[in-house]
């Protein structure tokens, strides 16, 4: 019965982020164990069961003639996201277009300074989008220049009318995540975060920093998601080729990193703080009017800036899988 628990508290929660549908191995991936509390923490005792035991616990009466789990053509979810399976099965088109934009965009900002790594995240990470659905990236910057970082991708994206900004969304990138390279835990350290940990899809990176990054992050990661936990974190790839470049585009991209850093430090600081400064009087401005629960979900510093924006995702994620725990019986 504990895994049938685990089970359908992991489509509760997937539920929640969006109405994702989940396959057998991805529901593996993310099995987790039901809340211990409002906060989605989960108890120290870590779970391993096999992908069999799983796969035995899935065909068993409670969970084949179950009101509280649907199954349609190898996608398990709650009866009441069919819109989320919908989604899975009908995405093609949207995500093509998507991953397309997805990995040009990433090839044009792996060419500027200071940038080591850029991933996928959100609904195009899990193949769940929609005809609405945003480019969300997840990038990091080097250590002392995300402010610097920041603003450079910002304004690229913008001048190729690839930004997402006010009600402009469909199909743009949504630069709501930045890291730096010596601080790569993903933070707030809660279950939402282990969800993109696990689901992101790295389009320019190096394999050192991928592996750094995995070890960052497998210690909280695993307590909410254990069958998740290897020293990658089971980082999913696309189009390899594209994602380190050609010769001549690594050599291209060697050329303009290094330009940057032809500059003496000081002037590069004196350029990191001048633009942090503006940034951060910006970000208080529209903190003042931003309702208490949004701002909570800000994070700005040297280290990471991460602003979900128009609501806070892991927040409202974290209530939406708190109602359907309870809706499921297994609060």
């Amino acid at each position: 019965m504990t895994l049938h628990r685990e089970i359908l508290s992991t489509l509760c929660f997937y539920d929640a982020v969006g109405g994702v549908a989940l396959t057998k191995l991805e529901l593996y991936k993310y099995l987790m164990r039901p809340a211990a509390d409002k906060r989605g923490l989960f108890a120290d005792t870590p779970i391993y069961e096999s992908f069999y035991d799983m796969l035995t616990a899935l065909e068993e009466p409670s969970c084949q003639n179950n009101d509280r789990i649907s199954l349609k053509r190898g996608f398990y979810f709650l009866p009441k996201n069919q819109n989320g399976y919908e989604r899975r099965i009908h995405t093609g088109k949207t995500g093509i277009r998507n991953w397309r934009t997805a990995n040009k965009m990433a090839k044009i900002i792996s060419f500027l300074p200071y940038v080591k790594m850029i991933a996928v995240t959100g609904s195009l990470s899990m193949d769940s989008t929609t005809d609405k659905s945003d480019i969300d990236l997840l990038i990091v910057a080097r250590n002392g220049r995300i402010w610097t970082t920041r603003v450079i991708i910002t304004a690229v994206m913008h001048l190729l009318g690839k930004r997402r900004h006010g009600d402009t969304i469909r199909g743009r990138i949504c630069l709501n995540h930045y890291i730096t390279d010596n601080s790569l835990t993903i933070r707030p350290s809660n279950l939402f975060s282990a969800h993109i940990i696990l689901s992101l899809v790295p389009l320019y990176s190096n394999r050192f920093l991928e592996r750094h990054f995995g070890n960052e992050n497998i210690g909280f990661c695993s307590s909410y998601m254990p069958n998740g936990r290897t020293k990658t974190l089971n980082l999913r790839h696309i189009h390899a080729k594209d994602r380190n470049g050609y010769k001549i585009d690594k050599v291209a991209r060697y050329i303009l990193h290094n330009l940057a850093l032809l500059m003496p430090d000081a002037l590069q600081e004196i350029i990191e703080k001048f633009l942090k400064n503006i940034q951060i009087k910006k970000i208080s401005r529209s903190l003042k009017s931003a309702p208490r629960m949004q701002v909570s979900d800000i994070i700005y510093g040297d280290s990471a800036l991460v602003f979900h924006h128009p609501r806070p995702k892991d927040q409202e994620a974290l209530y939406l899988y708190q109602n359907n725990l309870r809706e499921a019986g297994i609060s």
